[in-house]
């Protein structure tokens, strides 16, 4: 009877403890998205045959500074893109998946989060202006323009 209330007890901490990352693994990029907790550490961009790694502390300030609009301006749209996994990492609080599009202009990028594990995707769009730092440039010229930079499918550090 013991060795059952063990067995019990284990996999239900096993279950919260599974609840917890998923919920981390949620959370974090919803933060990030909603504009708070967001010290950025890294965003790794995986897709279309190729990733990248942004890792510069400017470009990464400038995101994180960045509105994230629920909308586009009425004069602004995405043209065509290519769309990413992004992995973000925030110091101290964990990392967390989403989805990421590129606007073939190198204007605008979109993320995909989710509020919950039973929730549609919400997004969010980030307006990237001409005062962008140089290492964010040529990460999404990277992402967009894959063959142009001679580096196709090769994990890239910006």
């Amino acid at each position: 009877m013991k060795r059952r209330y063990y067995i019990l007890l284990l996999v239900m901490s096993l279950v919260i403890g599974a609840l917890i990352v998923v919920q981390g693994a949620i959370s974090t990029p919803k933060n990030f998205c909603l504009g708070t907790k967001s010290k950025l550490s890294r965003i790794n961009f995986s897709g279309q045959g190729r990733s990248a790694s942004l890792v510069d502390p400017g470009s990464l300030e400038y995101l994180a500074a960045q509105p994230k609009l629920k909308a586009l301006p009425t004069d602004m749209q995405i043209s065509d893109g290519p769309s990413f996994d992004a992995t973000i990492g925030i110091s101290c609080c964990g990392i967390g998946t989403m989805q990421a599009l590129v606007s073939s202009d190198k204007k605008v990028v979109r993320f995909g989060y989710f509020d919950s594990l039973l929730s549609d995707a919400s997004f969010v769009y980030v307006l990237i202006g001409s005062n962008a730092p140089h290492p964010l440039g040529e990460c999404l010229t990277f992402l967009v323009d894959g063959n142009a930079t001679g580096k196709e499918g090769k994990r890239t550090r910006f």
